[in-house]
């Protein structure tokens, strides 16, 4: 327990309806380590005791430009639930949307504090136009995001505009930095020892086909470990291993010329229609120095069928019973 409220949720992708298991954390509520230690929100669960009376909410949304953490965007009126939107806890869905978690609590007064319950939990994502639209609080852009140092007028604006202003200029602010590139790029050396990939995946359960983006480890050297981006189709030059590496074992041998697959770790979310937590299946092309990525599936359980057409295994899934012979 601590100076922060932490929130457990199920975050659904408004672009392509995917489901991700979350835990954010938040200060919207003031925690501090002595007087109202951090607790845990949950859809259904017990109210948290805030450090802050309703009306400090009312007086604040839509009107004040910023504190330290947030900005007002739209005025707040008891009795109806109070939207927060927590940018620094964004992250990119497999199908390179952009999502935002979208909180909506209902306060109660007591006392001179405010009772807090989670009553919902939604998705922004910030490309839209419409983007912020009922949202009350949002956390300030944090600087990797958006150089306001850059952008003079808005920074006054954000300070001394109207909630509706403050909201347009963040708005075109997301539109303009929240994106995933993926460009045909060469191999380069990165710490992170990973290739990432995109192209048409299906999901098993429901035939759900749709362009989603995948990391994969296995043409790494732990010595010199480099990255690469690539689309489908598009052949990049790595060497494929002639056996068994130390995140993946090897089921059988890779042929020139044709398809190989590579059982990933499993990711934490679900397809829209509920299946998973989803087991990412690659498919390449193996080439001489190089392999080509095809396509994806996504699995939401492991059989010895999937096991016996497929070259390597993330060893997340290996147990002593399933190795076989490479």
């Amino acid at each position: 327990m601590g100076a922060f409220d932490e929130v457990l949720a199920k975050v659904s992708c408004p672009a392509c309806g995917a489901q991700h298991d979350r835990g954010f954390q938040t200060k919207l509520f003031e925690p501090d380590y002595d007087e109202r230690p951090g607790g845990t929100f949950e859809i259904g669960g017990a109210p948290i005791r805030a450090h802050l009376s309703v009306e400090h909410f009312e007086k604040r949304a839509g009107r004040e430009g910023w504190d330290d953490d947030w900005i007002a965007l739209a005025p707040w009126q008891r009795g109806t639930p109070l939207v927060a939107l927590l940018e620094d806890q964004s992250f990119y869905c497999s199908c390179a949307a952009f999502v935002v978690p979208e909180l909506r609590f209902d306060l109660r007064a007591d006392s001179d504090y405010a009772d807090v319950c989670l009553v919902g939990i939604g998705a922004e994502l910030l490309s839209r136009e419409d983007a912020l639209v009922g949202v009350h609080f949002s956390e300030l852009i944090p600087p990797g995001l958006v150089p306001l140092s850059k952008h003079a007028q808005w920074s006054t604006a954000l300070k001394d505009g109207t909630p509706e202003e403050r909201r347009r200029i963040l708005a075109a602010a997301y539109r303009e930095h929240a994106f995933l590139p993926l460009v045909s790029t060469p191999r380069t050396p990165s710490p992170g020892g990973s290739d990432f990939l995109s192209a048409p995946m299906r999901c098993r359960a429901c035939g759900d086909r749709r362009t989603r983006f995948c990391h994969t480890s296995l043409f790494q050297d732990p010595e010199a470990p480099s990255y690469a981006e690539s689309v489908a189709g598009e052949e990049i030059l790595v060497p494929i291993p002639p056996g068994s590496t130390r995140l993946y074992h090897a089921k059988r041998p890779v042929v020139l010329g044709e398809r190989f697959g590579v059982l990933e770790a499993s990711h934490p979310w679900f397809c829209a229609c509920g299946a998973g937590p989803i087991l990412p299946l690659l498919w390449f092309v193996a080439g001489r120095g190089s392999a080509t990525i095809i396509e994806m599936e996504a699995l939401d359980r492991l059989d010895d069928e999937t096991l016996a057409r497929v070259h390597f295994v993330h060893v997340e899934h290996v147990s002593p019973l399933r190795r076989g012979t490479p």
